[in-house]
């Protein structure tokens, strides 16, 4: 949480004693001290010089602060002419370190969140490029189990799979008999030969849609009961 104090701070830029101009107070005339201040905001982030001035009346014979409510039109015309007559710093804004440091350091994290989100939105379309187009000597990398009965299945853990062949609505998968460890998944690369594992028949619409591969179930029961894919590797 970024806490940001704001500090109003009132410069002096001009101070004089009008003639023939009397205290509401005490009505002595000379002793009204106008002073004429230059507004500065200080916070944690940045340092301004505003245009906004305002003004002061103090007495010097009854030692008092005239407020402004108390002023007469002889005030009022005296400090404008003081304001006229005073050097006005030349408003700006001075950003701290601190402040440059959070706009870097928003800079490089939207910069980081904008090239993630290209990477993604490049990596599903490629995704779906290659799912809804796959071809012979493609491969996936699968985790998948099999059905060896109607009561048992065999997980088989994480393999890559080549497309042997793709025939009408029908893939034609074969294992490569080396497991992958799951901690492993995200830096596995496909071998480039010896597949010469289990071989199963997938659904192409199924493949194209979900992302998955399930084989049609033989009459007794066997066959790829589950399939999820977690990356591809083109040929």
């Amino acid at each position: 949480m970024i806490i940001i104090y704001v500090k109003n701070i009132f410069e002096p830029i001009h101070t004089a004693i009008p003639e023939n101009i009397e205290c509401p107070n005490c009505s002595k005339k000379n002793t009204l001290e106008i002073t004429v201040y230059q507004k500065h905001i200080e916070t944690g982030l940045s340092y301004k010089v505003t245009k906004k001035l305002s003004g002061t009346a103090f007495c010097t014979n009854c030692n008092t602060d005239i407020a402004n409510v108390q002023w007469s039109k002889k005030i009022e015309t005296a400090f404008n002419k003081l304001k006229e007559q005073s050097k006005i710093e030349k408003p700006y804004v001075k950003w701290s370190k601190s402040f440059k440091l959070l706009l870097g350091f928003l800079g490089i994290a939207f910069t980081s969140i904008g090239i993630y989100i290209y990477i993604l939105f490049a990596s599903n379309k490629a995704k779906q490029h290659f799912f809804e187009n796959p071809s012979a000597n493609n491969k996936i990398l699968v985790s998948h189990s099999v059905r060896e009965n109607y009561s048992k299945t065999e997980d088989y853990g994480n393999s890559w799979a080549v497309i042997r062949k793709i025939k009408g609505d029908t893939i034609v998968i074969q294992f490569h008999k080396e497991r992958v460890l799951l901690e492993e998944i995200s830096n596995s690369k496909a071998p480039k030969s010896v597949y010469n594992g289990l071989t199963y028949k997938i659904k192409k619409n199924e493949f194209r849609e979900k992302k998955r591969v399930t084989q049609y179930h033989k009459k007794n029961g066997l066959g790829l009961s589950f399939g999820y894919i977690w990356n591809f590797e083109k040929e």
